[in-house]
Formats: C-alpha cells, structure tokens, sequence
C-alpha cells in the first residue's frame, strides 16, 4: 500500500505536456458547457455550490476535504473517502492543478477536476499507476477552510503530516526514511547537545553535470550569493527544503550524513561560498554555509 509509506513532500514534477490519449482527451473536454478551462490549462466542473460568503483559502491555509483521485481509465488511485477520513492541505503543498483549484473554492465546493501532465507529475509519473503524461481526474470536496491558520512547511510537516499518494510527488521508500532519519531524528540524538552549530542551505539534484551547470549560473549571477543561492534551490531543487531556498537551518554535528558534514564543519570551507558538487546517496548537492557557531565557553565556578 503506498500510502503506508509516503509523507509529504511537494517536489515540483518535471514540466510535460499531456501524452496523447490525454491532449485528446482534454481538447474534447474543453467544449463541454458545464467545463471551465483555465488559462494553465486546467479544467473543472462545479458539482456543488458551498457557502458563497465562505473564503478561499490563501496558499498556506490549511484546507480539510474528501478527495478522490483516478487516471481517465476511471481506475481510482487514492481516496480520502475509502479510508474514511478527510485529508488536510494547504494549496502551496500539492500538485499544480490543485493549488489552483482550491484557491478558487469555498467550504461546502464540490468539484471536479480534470488536471494536464504539465500540472501534476509531468515526465516522472508518481508511483507504479501514474505514468509520465498521464491526465489525473479528481473529484475535490472542501469541508473547511482553517482561516486565519497557517500550515507547517518544508522538512517538519513532511515529518508531521500524511500524504496522498495521488497528490503529492514524493521519493522512494527509502528515500523517505532515510531522510527522517536525517531530518528529525538525528538531530535529537546527536545535534541537540551542545558543540558547534551549522547555518546552511543546500540545492540536491540527480547528476553532478546539473550541479555543476548550476553552481555556475550562481558563480557569474549578479548579486548576493544567498540570494541567487536561494532563486536556484527554489527552481531546481529537489528537497523539500527547496520550498524555503534550500535553507535547512541551524544544526548540530552528526544531523546529516557524513558527506555533508565533512563540508559543513570543515572550518576551511569557506562560509558564504558554494560548495560541491557533493554526491551522497540521495543525489548531488551543492551547500552554502552560512554561519559557523562556535560552542559557548562555560564561566569557571559553573
């Protein structure tokens, strides 16, 4: 079951358009009168008014609602209703086509939607029933908008929160655990307690060409280095961290593996310049140390 296994990770999916049978499908679609087309591309039909003096939510809103998730074969993939429990969101930790739609709808929309390639999983597909290309259909029933609340983002609502298999891209299973193990748990074991304390931000990709390309569009960027730092990882990075520039904050010794570490404590690594290409099991990355803290030195008598 893939949903025993998945957290939530919003890892942008690799721009594609729609396979064949889907642009067909989708072009079709589109002269339906009961269809709205959007300017991306996405479409979708309203099955029910909610309340129309409800709010939508902004793109950290926490959203509670039932969802049902197929391929345009009608083979459902995932459901929040076949668990029997509703599912929360906010629209800026999900797939394209549904950061769209629920920033349209109120509590009480019922709606479905119809979503390209380009707007969910692109060339890489999600698991072993969505291909690359392929159109999702969902049906989206909103029960509550969370005004005035603003989601976890990044690494701690991955660790805290389920996914959905259907609407978040994620890693393999042992990506998952091993960045747990990395991410959270770690860091409670052994970089809580005391000893120099870290600063960085990192970018992670598959290959070291793509890191070295991207290393050198920052090297002969104009500007800040954290700056352009943080406009790569948010384009191009595959961790979650992404989201926030890259930006894993302040850690410990022995938080992150030993290849990252080896970098990030080397005091002759200079802070404020790029690092890497460094390869470690989960990709290439390129790190940006930030501030080294030296530990505090305890008074004499304490």
């Amino acid at each position: 079951m893939y949903l025993a296994f998945s957290i939530l990770f919003a890892v942008a999916a690799v721009a594609s358009a729609s396979n064949k049978e889907g642009l067909v499908f989708l072009e079709e679609n589109a002269m339906d009168d009961m269809v709205t087309e959007t300017p991306s591309g996405l479409q979708y039909q309203v099955i029910a008014d909610g309340d129309p003096a409800g709010e939508s939510p902004e793109l950290d809103t926490p959203v509670v609602l039932h969802y049902t998730g197929s391929l345009l074969s009608g083979e459902v993939f995932d459901s929040s209703l076949s668990r029997g429990a509703p599912a929360t969101f906010a629209p800026s930790g999900v797939i394209k086509g549904w950061t769209e739609a629920l920033q349209m709808m109120r509590p009480g929309d019922k709606w479905k939607l119809w979503i390209p390639s380009e707007l969910a999983y692109g060339d890489s597909g999600s698991g072993s029933m969505i291909k690359g290309g392929d159109v999702l259909v969902f049906e989206l029933e909103v029960l509550e908008v969370k005004t005035g609340e603003v989601a976890p983002s990044g690494i701690w609502a991955a660790m805290e929160k389920p996914a959905l298999f259907g609407i978040i891209p994620g890693f393999k299973t042992w990506h998952l655990f091993a960045l747990m193990l990395i991410f959270k748990v770690m860091p409670l074991i052994s970089g809580s307690g005391g000893g120099t304390k870290v600063t960085a931000s990192h970018i992670l990709v598959d290959t070291e060409e793509e890191c070295a390309k991207i290393k050198g569009e920052i090297e002969k960027g104009s500007g800040d280095v954290k700056t352009l730092f943080s406009e790569q990882a948010s384009k191009s990075s595959k961790c979650p961290s992404g989201k926030q520039g890259g930006s894993l904050g302040e850690f410990g010794p022995g938080s992150m593996v030993a290849e990252f570490d080896a970098v990030c404590f080397d005091e002759s690594k200079a802070i404020g310049e790029v690092h890497g290409p460094i390869k470690t099991q989960f990709g290439h990355h390129l790190i940006l140390v930030e501030e080294r803290k030296a530990p505090p030195t305890e008074k004499k008598g304490q």
